[in-house]
C-alpha cells in the first residue's frame, strides 16, 4: 500500500494491486503513514496499533470520570490496561485496536452531545461508528444498540427532536459507512484488485456476507468451499468451489494448465490433505487422518460446534466465554463486571422518581450494558470469528467492573445501614469471590501456585472486610489487587 496511491485507495494486499486484504482500509492507511514517516519495520507497522490502544485506556477515564469521579475512571482504565486481549490486540498488525478506539470516541462524543445539548455532535458520534465500519465493517456496529439506547434514554430533549436527531444520524452512519465500499464497487473491476475473499468481487458482498451474516450463522471460505464445524452438518465429502480470483469470480482466464491464474497446480510431492496456493489438493476434511472420536487431526472440536476447529473459539453457547479458548483473552472481570452492572444501576436508584425515570449515572450504566449484552450474546453464539475480536467485550467489562467495587465501596463505607446498602455490599461480596473462584479455576492447569494464590488472599480479605469494618476500604483494594494478579502477570 505504500507503493502507490492506488494500492494505498483500494487496500491492495500485494504490491502489483492484483488483489486486496478481506477489510476496509483506513487502519491500514495509519499504518502505511506511519511507515512513509519511520521507514518500513516491525515497529512502525504496529506503531498505530499501539498508540490506539493506549488512546483507549484514555477515552476510558474520560468518559466515566465526569459520571462516576475520577476513582472509578482510574480502576476502569487500569483493567482495560491489563486485559490480556487488549494488550495483545495493541501490538500487532490487526485491526481491532484501532476499531475499539474509534467506537470510544464515537461513544464520547455522543455523551457530550447529550450533556451539551448538540444535535450537530450526534451526528458527528455515529459518523464516526460509520468510520469504525470501514475499519472493520458490520463488526463496528456491534455498538448501535448502545448508543440508541442512551440517546433516547439520556437526552433532555423532546421526543420528535430525538427522533428526527435520531433519523439524521442513521443517515450519516449509512453515508459515512457505504462512502468507500460504493466507491470502490462503482469503479470498473478491470482498473481496480480483486476484492479478497468476495465470493462476487464486491465490497458489499464482502462486508454483509463474509464479513457479516456469514459470521453469525456459518460461512464458507470465500472460495465456495465450506469450514468444517461452521454451523455445516457433518458430511461425507466438502465440496469446493473455484478459488477467489477464479473464472467465476473475477472473469480470470484459465493457462494452458488449467490452474486459475494465480492458483499453482498441486507438486507431484505433496501430501495428501494439504493445500497449495489455497487450494485443496482434492481429499475433503473427512479423509484426513483422524484422531479419537472421528475429528480431523490438529483440529478441535466437530461439526456445529461453532468453528472452534479452525478457530479455536470453543463451543457455541452461553459458556462460550469461560471456556478454554476465551477465558484467559478475556474474561477475567466478567463476573465482577456482571454484577457490577446491577449494583450500579441499584446504587445510583432514586426512590422519588418513577422507575423509567433515570438519572445521569443509571444512563451510563445503560450504555455500558447496552454494549456488553449484545456483544457477549454475539460471540456466545457466532459460527466464525478469531479469539482476538472479543477486544470488543473490554471496554465494558472494565467499566462495569470498576463499578462494582465503587458502588459497593461507597455504600459498604457508608454510616447508613438502610435494605440497599446491604444489598449493594452483597453484591460485592458475591462479584469479588465469584470472579476469584473462577480466575482460580481459570489459572489451575497452567500455574497451580498462582491459583492458589489468588484464591487464599483474595478469601482472607474478604474475611477482614466483615471482621475490621474499619479497614474496610483496605482490605478491599488488597482483595481487588489479588484479582489482578492472573490477568496483569
Amino acid at each position: 500500500m505504500s507503493k502507490s496511491w492506488h494500492n494505498f485507495w483500494y487496500a491492495s494486499f500485494d504490491p502489483a494491486g492484483f488483489i486486496t486484504v478481506d477489510k476496509p482500509p483506513v487502519a491500514l492507511w495509519f499504518m502505511v503513514i506511519c511507515v512513509k514517516i519511520f521507514g518500513l519495520h516491525g515497529w512502525s507497522i504496529v506503531l498505530s496499533s499501539v498508540l490506539f490502544g493506549i488512546g483507549s485506556v484514555y477515552l476510558i477515564y474520560k468518559m466515566v470520570k465526569p459520571t462516576f469521579g475520577p476513582l472509578t475512571a482510574r480502576i476502569a482504565a487500569f483493567f482495560m490496561t491489563i486485559t490480556p486481549i487488549v494488550v495483545a490486540d495493541s501490538r500487532t498488525n490487526n485491526m481491532d485496536a484501532t476499531l475499539v478506539f474509534f467506537l470510544l470516541l464515537a461513544g464520547w462524543v455522543l455523551q457530550r452531545a447529550v450533556r451539551k445539548r448538540r444535535g450537530w455532535l450526534v451526528l458527528v458520534s455515529f459518523a464516526l461508528v460509520g468510520v469504525a465500519f470501514n475499519i472493520k465493517m458490520l463488526q463496528a456496529y456491534m455498538v448501535l444498540p448502545a448508543m440508541y439506547l442512551y440517546y433516547w434514554v439520556a437526552s433532555r430533549q423532546n421526543w420528535k427532536r430525538v427522533l428526527t436527531q435520531t433519523v439524521l444520524a442513521t443517515l450519516a452512519l449509512a453515508v459515512v459507512s457505504l462512502s468507500w465500499p460504493l466507491a470502490v464497487d462503482s469503479t470498473s473491476k478491470s482498473t481496480r484488485p480483486h476484492i479478497g475473499i468476495s465470493s462476487t468481487n464486491s465490497v458489499l458482498n464482502l462486508a454483509f456476507g463474509y464479513n457479516g451474516t456469514q459470521r453469525l450463522f456459518g460461512q464458507t471460505t470465500g472460495t465456495g468451499g465450506t469450514f468444517s464445524g461452521m454451523g455445516t452438518k457433518a458430511s461425507g465429502k466438502t465440496k469446493t468451489g473455484a478459488p477467489t480470483g477464479g473464472t467465476k469470480q473475477g472473469g480470470m482466464k484459465k493457462p494452458a494448465g488449467g490452474a486459475p491464474t494465480g492458483q499453482a497446480k498441486p507438486t507431484s510431492g505433496m501430501k495428501k490433505g494439504t493445500t497449495n496456493g489455497g487450494k485443496p489438493s482434492g481429499k475433503s476434511l473427512s479423509s484426513m487422518p483422524k484422531t479419537t472420536k472421528g475429528r480431523p487431526t490438529g483440529m478441535k472440536g466437530g461439526a456445529g460446534q461453532g468453528g472452534n476447529g479452525i478457530f479455536n473459539v470453543g463451543t457455541a453457547g452461553v459458556p462460550r466465554l469461560f471456556q478454554t479458548a476465551l477465558r484467559r483473552q478475556i474474561s477475567w472481570f466478567l463476573p465482577l463486571a456482571l454484577f457490577g452492572m446491577v449494583a450500579a444501576y441499584l446504587a445510583a436508584y432514586d426512590r422519588k422518581k418513577k422507575w423509567w425515570q433515570t438519572n445521569r449515572k443509571q444512563q451510563d450504566v445503560l450504555y455500558w450494558a447496552g454494549w456488553l449484552i449484545p456483544v457477549g450474546a454475539f460471540f456466545s453464539v457466532a459460527n466464525f470469528f478469531h479469539p482476538y475480536y472479543t477486544i470488543m467485550l473490554a471496554p465494558p467489562l472494565a467499566v462495569l467492573a470498576a463499578l462494582a467495587i465503587t458502588s459497593g465501596l461507597k455504600k459498604a463505607t457508608s454510616k447508613r445501614d438502610d435494605k440497599r446498602a446491604r444489598w449493594l455490599r452483597y453484591l460485592l461480596f458475591m462479584g469479588l469471590g465469584t470472579t476469584a473462584c473462577l480466575q482460580s479455576y481459570y489459572v489451575w492447569a497452567y500455574y497451580p501456585w498462582l491459583s492458589l494464590v489468588i484464591l487464599i488472599l483474595t478469601a482472607v480479605a474478604l474475611v477482614m472486610m466483615t471482621l475490621i469494618p474499619a479497614k474496610e476500604r483496605l482490605f478491599l483494594t488488597l482483595g481487588v489487587g489479588f484479582l489482578c494478579l492472573a490477568p496483569g502477570f
